[in-house]
C-alpha cells in the first residue's frame, strides 16, 4: 500500500470517528476544552470578509513570551495570550488578549490590536460547542471583529472562524 493511500486511510478513520467531536480537514478543532493550548492556533475566515473588513486574512493565537514550558492562568481562570492579526496590509499584534473561563472550560477569546498607522481592531468572540460546517471547513469560533482608524469605529462585522493547523 503506498503511502498517499495509507494517509488517505487513516484521515478517514480520524475524520469519520472523531468529526463530531471538532476534529475538521486541514486541522483540529476541539470545542470547549480545559486545556488552553488547543485553542492556540491560527484561525481562518471560511466566507467572504464583511464589508469594510475585506483587508482580513487572519490571526493567531500563542503563548506569552517566557511560558515555553507551562501557559499561566490568572486568579479567575482566564489566560493571558500573544498573537496578532495578518491583514492584506500587514500584520497587528496583540495589545492585550485572553481566552476566558466560562463555567466548564475556555468559552470566549477577546483580543485589541496594536495601531498601526493609525489602524488597530478589536475581537470579541464564543468557541462554539458544536462546529458549524460552512464551505467544507468547521467553523469553531464566531465574534465580531471592530476596526478602528485614528481611535474612531470604521468598520465591523460578524466572523465565522476555523481553526488551522497544518497535519
Amino acid at each position: 500500500m503506498n503511502k498517499l493511500i495509507a494517509g488517505q486511510l487513516v484521515l478517514a478513520f480520524l475524520l469519520s470517528n472523531t468529526l463530531m467531536r471538532g476534529i475538521e480537514l486541514g486541522g483540529l478543532a476541539f470545542q470547549f476544552s480545559t486545556e488552553p493550548g488547543v485553542y492556540l492556533t491560527p484561525y481562518r475566515l471560511s466566507e467572504r470578509p464583511p464589508n469594510g473588513l475585506e483587508e482580513f486574512d487572519s490571526f493567531y493565537l500563542e503563548r506569552l513570551p517566557g511560558e515555553e514550558q507551562e501557559i499561566v492562568v490568572n486568579r479567575r481562570g482566564d489566560v493571558p495570550i500573544g498573537g496578532a492579526i495578518h491583514t492584506k496590509r500587514g500584520d497587528y499584534k496583540f495589545k492585550s488578549a485572553k481566552l476566558i473561563k466560562g463555567k466548564r472550560c475556555y468559552e470566549r477569546l477577546m483580543f485589541t490590536t496594536t495601531k498601526a498607522n493609525g489602524i488597530s481592531y478589536r475581537f470579541d468572540g464564543r468557541y462554539l460547542e458544536n462546529a458549524d460546517e460552512v464551505n467544507g471547513q468547521y467553523i469553531t469560533l464566531r465574534g465580531t471583529l471592530i476596526k478602528f482608524k485614528g481611535g474612531r469605529r470604521v468598520a465591523s462585522g460578524k466572523l465565522g472562524l476555523y481553526q488551522w493547523v497544518k497535519l
